[in-house]
């Protein structure tokens, strides 16, 4: 596994779920605890992580929103359901 290997796995690893660490993230892993740049890469990496999930949790949708979105995703004509079981 090379370092952009690494970071392209790397890129989907969460702290929190690293008990069910894979065997591709654990060579990548294992390849950041020996590699300067990538670990480099992985510490800035988490960093901006933390940041992001920091900002999301901080939104507050606005109220009816999940409504609203689930009233526009009901079909205008509804299309019946064969219960005969035949096609």
């Amino acid at each position: 596994m090379n370092r952009e290997q690494a970071k392209e796995c790397l890129s989907a690893f969460r702290v929190s779920n690293a008990e069910g660490t894979n065997s591709p993230k654990r060579k990548a892993l294992e390849l950041a605890a020996r590699d300067p740049e990538l670990s480099d890469w992985l510490v800035h990496q988490r960093e901006l992580d933390e940041i992001l999930t920091e900002k999301l949790a901080s939104i507050c949708p606005p109220e009816g929103l999940k409504e609203n979105i689930l009233r526009s995703l009901v079909p205008s004509c509804p299309i019946k359901a064969n219960l005969s079981g035949r096609n």
